[in-house]
């Protein structure tokens, strides 16, 4: 268990897991089962829980592998922030203007908000993959 990523190595377990460790023939099998049960209940909406969670499989620096360039990961953690916001106001808030004046009146969306959107994703997706390609 020397080689385990640093994160990973200090992955915290409740005591009471123990049992499952050592009832366990294939310990990576139970390792990989309390990550798992961790990360399912872990929001990965930020960059910052995205990095926390990659660390455990030690990929160390995520956002600066996908996109080098300084300004360039700037602007793409900018958009990534904007689209999760927009993403929260839509499933948490019904997408409705919040402020008291507002009326809860619906906040506008187009059809070129969503496709701009969506190609976002497909660019992080992207490079992503070819970042990492395993």
């Amino acid at each position: 268990m020397g080689n385990l990523p640093p994160a990973l190595a200090k992955f915290q377990i409740p005591v009471a897991e123990l049992t499952s460790w050592e009832k366990a023939g294939r310990k990576g099998n139970t390792l990989r089962n309390w990550v798992v049960e961790y990360l399912s209940v872990r929001p990965l909406q930020s960059y910052d829980a995205i990095v926390d969670a990659l660390k455990l499989a030690n990929i160390q620096t995520f956002w600066d592998t996908i996109e080098p360039n300084k300004s360039s990961k700037t602007q793409l953690l900018k958009d990534f922030n904007a689209l999760i916001k927009r993403r929260n106001q839509i499933s948490h808030e019904g997408d409705r203007e919040t402020s008291r004046r507002s009326g809860k009146s619906l906040r506008s969306i187009d059809r070129d908000e969503v496709v701009s959107h969506i190609k976002f994703v497909e660019d992080l997706v992207s490079k992503a993959e070819t970042a990492f390609p395993n």
